[in-house]
């Protein structure tokens, strides 16, 4: 939040570490996710791409609903920064499908 992104990037990779030394899967792709999010606002979309997608695969393994649609709309938010509006309308499709019930009006709605 601050803008200092290479701290960030220090300490989510070390919480990483020590989520994976745990076995606590649900951890690891929390950090993964974080990597992502620094990377997207460090403009570094293909590194952003990997570290939601490496999340996301993780949550739908072992994650909840809520937290597989949240990956979803990462990886399109990628995809809408890189102008790939294919493939952003496909995960972000894919989140209304499985948010279509949920109660998060405003990610439904920043969705849409």
């Amino acid at each position: 939040m601050t803008g200092n992104y290479d701290s960030a990037v220090i300490n989510y990779e070390q919480c990483r570490a020590l989520r994976s030394s745990q076995g606590d899967t649900t951890g690891v792709a929390a950090a993964l996710h974080d990597l992502g999010t620094v990377q997207l606002y460090k403009g570094n979309y293909e590194s952003a791409l990997d570290y939601f997608l490496q999340s996301l695969r993780i949550e739908e393994k072992f994650g909840t609903k809520r937290n597989i649609a949240e990956g979803y709309v990462n990886v399109g938010d990628v995809y809408l920064a890189m102008k790939n509006f294919d493939q952003a309308l496909f995960y972000f499709n894919r989140y209304l499908t499985i948010q279509k019930d949920a109660t998060e009006p405003e990610q439904f709605a920043r969705c849409l």
